[in-house]
This record gives structure tokens, sequence and C-alpha cells, in this order.
């Protein structure tokens, strides 16, 4: 196909098919397509060859969701579910391990557990801790820990590889959000008290408290930036620096924001809010780039793509739409099979 679209110049479809997964500007395909004109056999053929592996690359990208007692599978090239997965209480987080290729989810059952990315069929590791709802879950810079926080007031600092818990650290309210910073020193957590805090993870106790008005519902932490954002349902995000210090705040929803990401090179923000708004932020210029409205029911939550150039929303009508995050356009939508609330998606590569 490729060959064919390449050889007789149909530079609209092929465009379109490549362009689908945002792997190259627009502008790219078309200058490579037109030096392929007068291009020798052998770059033409190498150009044909590295297209034929960038589709390939495209088709082997996944989207994993949860909603209600099962994870959904799906193709982000063609939107198709491959594989859904039955599961004994249903997920409220997850978070991929780019590196190791790892998933990790926390359920309403307490239990976080761990997952191969590759195929999805029983947990490879189970670690029990919790005594009520796990709310969350993060993995460490370095992939080798895990942190989640609960309805039962406590985060646990897991050690992955051992099974094992290095610290229980109890807090005083449900902690709907954790992550942990560069070095994992610091983590992170946001809560029902209204409270952002970072924990010395070393030896498990609160050095930080930062403020919003009502509970906070998601952090996201930019490793390369060295900042991290928290959204509540007082309709702020607030954007801080690792010692704790406020340095913006964005105040541009009219709703409870549901949701909030960062990129990693912590340029670009992601949030939503419960009046099915999906709004992206150019941080560095402090301004609202774009507000996207294609949803009609609330959206719980908002994820980026490993490479920073897709956004997933996921509503409570079990509807998921893939943007690009430079464009706005809607480049795939998902369902989950049960029609169910989705609550949690993630991308895998």
């Amino acid at each position: 196909v490729i060959q064919y679209l390449i050889i007789n110049y149909d530079f609209e479809s092929f465009v379109n098919t490549v362009k689908k997964a945002n792997q190259i500007s627009h502008n790219q395909l078309i200058y490579s397509i037109q030096q392929l004109q007068t291009a020798p056999f052998e770059m033409k053929q190498s150009s044909i060859n590295y297209l034929e592996q960038s589709i390939e690359i495209i088709k082997s990208r996944k989207v994993i969701l949860t909603s209600g007692l099962l994870i959904d599978v799906a193709n982000l090239y063609d939107g198709q579910l491959i594989d859904t997965v039955k599961i004994p209480s249903p997920i409220l987080s997850s978070e991929y391990s780019q590196t190791r290729k790892l998933i990790a989810t926390s359920a309403t059952n307490g239990l976080i557990e761990i997952w191969n990315a590759q195929k999805i069929s029983d947990p490879a590791i189970t670690l029990i801790g919790h005594s009520k709802k796990a709310l969350c879950c993060n993995f460490s810079p370095n992939h080798e820990y895990l942190l989640s926080g609960s309805e039962d007031k406590t985060l646990i600092l897991w050690h992955i590889d051992s099974s094992s818990f290095i610290h229980q650290i109890n807090d005083e309210t449900n902690i709907n959000s954790c992550g942990i910073t560069k070095g994992g020193t610091w983590g992170i957590s946001g809560g029902d008290d209204s409270m952002v805090k970072i924990w010395d993870l070393e030896i498990g106790c609160c050095v930080q408290s930062l403020e919003h008005q009502q509970p906070v519902t998601s952090i996201s932490i930019s490793q390369e930036a060295e900042i991290f954002i928290s959204s509540s349902i007082d309709q702020t995000i607030k954007i801080w620096d690792l010692s704790g210090n406020c340095t913006q705040t964005i105040s541009e929803h009219k709703a409870a924001i549901t949701s909030c990401a960062i990129s990693k090179d912590g340029k670009t923000i992601v949030s939503t809010d419960t009046d099915s708004n999906l709004l992206i932020w150019d941080r560095v210029a402090n301004k609202l780039r774009m507000g996207l409205h294609g949803h009609t029911a609330p959206i719980n939550l908002c994820r980026i793509s490993p490479d920073d150039k897709l956004v997933a929303s996921c509503a409570s009508n079990g509807i998921v739409k893939i943007w690009n995050i430079q464009t706005g356009e809607v480049v795939q939508i998902l369902r989950s099979s049960e029609n169910k609330s989705i609550r949690s998606c993630l991308f895998t590569d």
C-alpha cells in the first residue's frame, strides 16, 4: 500500500495514513515524498522501508483501559479491541513503566498489582498492604520502586522486585494521587484534606503541606523540568517547584477539575473537568492553547502518551478520545467493551 501511494504520488492518502498516529509532521512527509520523485532506486527503496517500519511501530501501539471488572486492550492505530481480561475488583488507577514494560494498578480491594505490558493475563506481582481501596500508584523514576495511596490514609513505598514495602506512611486523609520525584527522595501526594504534601521517602515523614481550597484530585510530575502540578475540585491547577513554591495558578476551569497531566519536558499541561472539557495549556507562555469539547459526559481523567504527542481523555460513558496534542484533532475514538465509566487509561509502546 505504501509503495503504491508513493509511486502514484497519492500524497493526501499517504500523509493521512502515517500522520494519523502523529509520527512525522505534515511538512516533513510532503518533503520526503517529493524527494522520492527524482531519487535513485536505492534511496527510494530505503525511504519506503523506513516508512513501512514507521507504520509497523504505529500499529504496535496500544491503549489500555479499565472499567468495571474488565481490562480492555485496544489498538491505537485502528481502535479495535485486541484483548479483554476479567478482574476480581475494579481498578481505580494505573501507571506504565516504559523502561521495564510493566503496568501497575491499584484497585478497590486494596491490592496493588504489577502486570506484564506485553501480554496482560494474570498479574506478575501482587502487593498486599492497604486495608481499604487503593486509590493511586506511581513508579519511581528509576522504575525500581512504587508509591501507592489509599482510603486507609496511608502511603506505601514498595520495592517491586522483592514485593516488599520499605515504608508505610500514615496520613490523616484519603490519598487520591501520588508520585515520586527525580532521584527518588521525595514523594508527592494529594488528598481529600485539600492539601498537597511533600514526603521524605527515606525516613517516611511529611516535610511540607501545600494548600488548595478543596480536595486535590490529581498530581503530575515533570521529571525533566523538576516541577509538579496539582488539580482540585476548587477549579484550579497549581504549578509547584520541588521546594514547595507555587509558581503559577491556572483558574480557567468553571467546574471541578477531575485530573491533570504534564508533559515530560514540563511545557504542556492538560486538564479535564466535570463539564466535559479538556483544556491544553502552554505552561511556558502561561496561556490556554486550546479547549476541546468533544465529550458528552463528564471526563474522569486525561493521560499524555510517552512521546508527548497524544492525549487521551476518558469519560464516564465509556468513551475515550485520543487527540493530537498540537493540533487538537481527534485521531482515534475507543469504547470500553461494557460501555462503563473509564477509571484508568494508559498508553504503551
